[in-house]
């Protein structure tokens, strides 16, 4: 597949912009990600929405104000009543709140949740320059692996086409088929590696299973919710040059719990790459070039490039 042709001066005019999400006021702790220890052990703790809300503003305050591009996803609507319809709750809102509460706790928690505050599950995104037509191409997660962040995509979805709202320079997907073969969680299984800004990168993807593959290695204790079917379809629909792009399994061993995610950076330059220790038989001779640069922070158990 070829590289796409964008021209010297539309590369200088690139720019990386940081997406934060933000708590909305039903931010609460229900314990619902499994596998997710911090979540877990923080179950039924008192949140403090406002205060949740005014730090990730100061985050995002702290980065523009060091001159990094910065904007902020809106939180979304929640309790989510449309969800509590399809489960069966009727009548007004407010009626539906107070009988769900009453029967069923913890839907009403999920259809509460604000986890949509976390941006790296919001999408995955590869630049205009790695793309084949040319355009930023994006898809927003399904998030498949539970009830309380699947609710999220549709949402996801509208607010990212109304950001990236001009078809000449971005195309905003459809999330993948919301089954589990194709279990998505966005860009916290996504990193870029690039030699300097402008300049067509590496992609990698990191699954934690193969769906179609019975004889693959699957963790045996912790969820792994990204499989390699959906990064190889996102890779196919954003157009990436297969000779540049690897899909890398996180090792499914017991030594490690709760990594269900590979980063939250969304690029990597130079010496401040994201490392990986890796385990499998393919590579890149531009992976490992950036990895020797960097220091151990994964172990991966096996390395695919796109057929």
């Amino acid at each position: 597949m070829r590289r796409s042709c964008v021209s010297a001066a539309a590369r200088a005019l690139m720019a990386l912009v940081n997406f934060d999400g933000i708590p909305g006021p039903t931010h609460n702790y229900a314990g619902l990600a499994r596998g997710n220890l911090a979540a877990e052990r923080n179950a039924r703790r008192v949140s403090n929405p406002r205060a949740a809300a005014l730090q990730g503003l100061a985050k995002a305050r702290a980065l523009a104000a060091r001159g990094h591009g910065q904007a902020v996803l809106p939180p979304h609507e929640r309790p989510n009543i449309p969800a509590l319809r399809a489960l069966g709750f009727a009548g007004t809102d407010g009626e539906i709140v107070v009988r769900a509460q009453s029967e069923a706790p913890q839907l009403l928690a999920a259809c509460s949740s604000a986890a949509a505050m976390w941006a790296a599950n919001a999408a995955t995104v590869s630049p205009s320059i790695d793309t084949a037509d040319g355009r930023v191409h994006l898809t927003p997660a399904n998030l498949t692996s539970h009830f309380h962040r699947s609710i999220e995509a549709a949402t996801t979805t509208r607010v990212l086409r109304a950001i990236f709202a001009d078809p000449q320079h971005f195309v905003v997907h459809d999330p993948l088929p919301a089954a589990a073969q194709f279990g998505d969680e966005g860009a916290a299984n996504h990193i870029r590696f690039m030699p300097e800004p402008g300049k067509p990168g590496v992609e990698l993807f990191v699954y934690g299973r193969a769906a179609y593959d019975a004889d693959a290695p699957a963790p045996r204790k912790w969820p792994a919710r990204q499989t390699r079917e959906a990064s190889m379809a996102i890779a196919r629909r954003h157009g990436l040059d297969a000779t540049s792009t690897l899909f890398v399994q996180q090792n499914p061993g017991p030594s490690m719990p709760a990594c269900f995610t590979t980063t939250s950076s969304p690029s990597a330059t130079g010496r401040r790459c994201c490392a990986m220790k890796q385990r499998g038989s393919i590579s890149s001779r531009r992976f490992d070039s950036c990895a020797r640069n960097s220091a151990k922070s994964l172990r991966l158990s096996s390395c695919h490039r796109r057929p």
